[in-house]
């Protein structure tokens, strides 16, 4: 695993290397640190004493926490409250999880019987449009599944074994009727004998009652699908809606069980770690932001007391307290990748969730889709890429840079030996044109000038911090 100095490498930055006992912080302007001990300690009064001075004091409305994490002894009755509360919200997440799957699955059994509805009821399309071949293949269907085809005697193809009735299955599947009135009509005007008549009228009636009736349900049924498959999409979402903060709050309450090794924490004391970070932003110029880094270690000792006004037993920690503030003046970009080296990953175990019923999903997703907006559903539309062929223009000039980039190699070539030899980037330097002489000025001279207005709070907001809980300032 990347030491913290690599990964902040890797984001652009500089390891803070004068505190030892706190890495993975960049290296700032100015760094102040204050440590209290006290065995009356509150946690949360130093925390909201920083977090409400720098809002209200100084004017660093913006403030976001991008760290939160609390470790405590395994033996410690905090550990046991903690891991109580988490086994609640584990077992509903559980519950939920198990609903959506089961939901899952029920949806996957409803589109594929949605595609066989469609593709009957496609077939009566057919035949309903005078479609020859449609209406041979639903007969089929009809001598196969209803009449019980050869096994049943009476049926067209048993029949056909009778003597006299072996043309009965060719004028079956080859007379086209639609309606119960035509049907002797049409069978009158054959040249074959009155028992054959008969028995095809018969047959044709039969099996256009059937065609009728079979295809009204099959109607209702696709319309009580499409209403099912609708309603158990929404309960996947408002289940989904349900499980979110449960899912949340496990991972919040989740210990990090990398600082259990630590000397601090001994497995019969009642100890814990907390780890508290907020980024406080202040007034933003053309370029760059002051931005202060308030860091909270506390190693505390958790007692559990009964409250009163609440009527229930929480834990009261007492202990001690490390409070490092860093000054920093960057960007926007700057800033979301410290977010991004912190790894803000509250939401990769629901993303990951949704990861996985989405590619479940997928295998359905045209027809699901389709479902859906014809009951009404509302999809964001996908764009797709265009690719623009770009017809190469017809250049004057094209003879005279080929001769010109013959004459650059062997200078490209040489340049690139002097670079090896001296150590100096002369493409750097004779490279593509960077920022002017006056655009670097003008960057510099706004960071001086947020600079200044970030090192007056900075260092204020500590020794006020001094002052009032009765500590020694200068």
């Amino acid at each position: 695993m990347a030491s913290a100095a690599d990964r902040l490498k890797n984001y652009g930055f500089e390891e803070d290397g004068a505190d030892p006992d706190q890495p993975g912080f960049p290296k700032p302007l100015k760094r102040f640190k204050v440590t209290w001990e006290t065995f009356g300690l509150s946690i949360e009064e130093p925390y909201f004493w920083l977090l409400d001075h720098l809002r209200e004091s100084w004017g660093f409305s913006q403030i976001e926490k991008v760290r939160d994490i609390f470790t405590a002894a395994e033996s410690s009755s905090f550990f046991g409250a903690s891991y109580q509360r988490m086994g609640i919200h584990q077992d509903r997440a559980a519950n939920y999880l198990s609903l959506i799957g089961k939901f899952v699955n029920d949806l996957f059994k409803m589109v594929r019987e949605m595609r066989i509805l469609k593709m009957r009821l496609d077939m009566y399309d057919r035949v309903n449009k005078g479609d020859r071949a449609a209406d041979q293949a639903l007969k089929g269907i009809w001598v196969d599944l209803v009449e019980g085809g050869t096994r049943n005697p009476s049926s067209v193809l048993g029949l056909a074994r009778e003597v006299g009735f072996t043309i009965l299955p060719p004028l079956f599947f080859s007379t086209y009727v639609d309606k119960f009135d035509i049907i002797e009509e049409t069978v009158r005007k054959m040249n074959y004998n009155e028992e054959i008549k008969r028995m095809l009228m018969r047959k044709l009636h039969q099996y256009l009652a059937w065609k009728i009736n079979t295809e009204k349900e099959l109607r209702q049924r696709e319309k009580f699908m499409r209403s099912y498959i609708k309603q158990h999409y929404e309960i996947i979402k408002l289940y989904m809606n349900w499980v979110r903060p449960y899912l949340l709050h496990v991972k919040r309450m989740g210990m990090d069980m990398s600082r259990l090794s630590m000397p601090d924490l001994i497995s019969a004391f009642e100890g814990s770690i907390l780890d508290i970070e907020f980024l406080a932003k202040g007034k933003k110029e053309k370029n760059f932001f002051p931005v202060i880094l308030v860091h909270f270690y506390y190693r505390t000792r958790p007692a559990m007391e009964f409250h009163q006004e609440y009527q229930h037993r929480g834990p009261v920690h007492v202990g001690r307290v490390e409070i490092t503030v860093r000054g920093y003046v960057w960007n926007s970009e700057m800033l979301e990748k410290y977010k991004q080296y912190r790894g803000d990953d509250d939401l990769e175990l629901l993303g990951s969730i949704n990861k996985s019923i989405a590619d479940a999903m997928s295998i359905f997703k045209d027809d699901l889709k389709e479902y859906l907006t014809e009951m009404g559903e509302q999809f964001p539309e996908e764009k797709k890429a265009e690719v623009k062929v770009v017809q190469p223009a017809f250049d004057l000039f094209e003879p005279f840079k080929a001769l010109g980039s013959a004459v650059w190699e062997p200078i490209r070539l040489l340049l690139a030996g002097l670079t090896g030899l001296f150590g100096i980037d002369l493409f750097k330097t004779w490279g593509a044109p960077g920022p002017s002489k006056k655009e670097v000025a003008a960057l510099d001279d706004e960071k001086k000038k947020v600079q200044e207005t970030l090192l007056v709070p900075l260092w204020k907001c500590v020794e006020i911090f001094k002052k009032t809980h009765g500590m020694l300032a200068w």
